[in-house]
C-alpha cells in the first residue's frame, strides 16, 4: 500500500496514507472529512479480507468508489466477486494503471455475488455461541497436557478463520484438508504434532453440540478436514466419531 501511494504521487495524485490495520468506524470518519474520489485498500489474508468486505458495504452506502487487491485475491480471484468494488489485479504496475484509468471519476461497482443467507445466518450463530464451543474444548483437552498458550492461539485462530470464511461466504476459502491448518497451529502456535487430530476432533464434537443445523456451513468444512462422514448435526455428539490421523488426508 505504501509504495502504491508512492507511485500514485508521483504521477500527480493527492493522496492520503493511512497505514495498516485502521478500524472501519476510523475509515468511516475520514472518509466523510476528505471525500475521495476513490479508496484503495489491500488484504493478504483471508481474515483482513473481510475488513475489505466490509468496509466496501459501507463505501457502497456512501456512494464511494473503493479499488482493492492483495495476495489474498491472486490466491483466490473468486473472492474478488464478494467485494463491492474494483479489484487491481495481481501486479503492482497492473494496479496503478487501473487506477489512472478509472479516475477521475471512478464508477460504483457494486458486487457481482450476494452471500447466501445460509453463511449470514451462520455467522451469527457461530459469534453468539463461540465462547461456549472454546469452553467445551478447554474441557475436552484438559487431559491431553497441551499448555494454554497453544490452546489460547488455536482457538483463535481457527475461530477467526471460520468466521472469516463464512463472513465472505465459502467455507472452501480455507480449504479441504489439513495443509493450511498444520501450518498454521503446528508451525506458527507450537502445537504438538500428536496432538492436532485430538484438538480438531475436540473442536467438531463441541460445534456439533452448540451449533447445530444453523451451523451446518461450518460443520460440513469441519467433517470434509477431519474425514468423517456427515449425519445429522442437531442431534448432540455422545460417543467420540472415528478419527482419521492428517497422514490419511493427504
Amino acid at each position: 500500500p505504501l509504495l502504491l501511494s508512492l507511485l500514485l504521487r508521483r504521477r500527480g495524485y493527492n493522496v492520503i496514507y493511512l497505514g495498516a490495520d485502521i478500524p472501519v468506524r476510523s475509515l468511516e470518519l475520514t472518509i466523510k472529512t476528505t471525500r475521495p474520489a476513490l479508496v484503495v485498500l489491500t488484504a493478504q489474508q483471508l481474515h483482513t479480507a473481510t475488513g475489505i468486505f466490509e468496509m466496501g458495504q459501507v463505501l457502497l452506502a456512501e456512494r464511494v468508489p473503493l479499488a482493492f487487491g492483495g495476495l489474498i485475491f491472486n490466491h483466490l480471484p473468486e473472492l474478488t466477486e464478494v467485494i463491492p468494488g474494483h479489484f487491481l489485479g495481481n501486479r503492482l504496475d497492473e494496479a496503478v494503471r487501473q487506477i489512472e484509468r478509472m479516475m477521475p471519476t471512478p464508477p460504483l461497482r457494486p458486487a457481482t455475488r450476494t452471500v447466501a443467507r445460509e453463511f449470514v445466518d451462520a455467522l451469527h450463530h457461530f459469534q453468539e455461541r463461540r465462547s461456549r464451543i472454546e469452553a467445551e474444548v478447554w474441557k475436552s483437552m484438559e487431559q491431553t497436557g497441551m499448555p494454554q498458550r497453544h490452546l489460547v492461539g488455536a482457538n483463535s485462530s481457527i475461530g477467526r478463520n471460520i468466521i472469516a470464511a463464512v463472513t465472505l461466504g465459502d467455507m472452501d476459502y480455507l480449504g479441504p484438508d489439513l495443509e493450511w491448518i498444520e501450518g498454521l497451529l503446528v508451525n506458527h502456535y507450537q502445537m504438538p504434532v500428536h496432538l492436532l487430530d485430538d484438538y480438531l476432533h475436540a473442536y467438531y464434537a463441541a460445534a456439533r453440540i452448540h451449533l447445530g443445523e444453523r451451523g451446518r456451513p461450518i460443520l460440513r468444512w469441519m467433517e470434509q478436514l477431519i474425514g468423517i462422514e456427515s449425519d445429522q448435526t442437531s442431534e448432540r455428539v455422545e460417543q467420540p466419531v472415528e478419527r482419521r490421523r492428517s497422514s490419511d488426508l493427504r
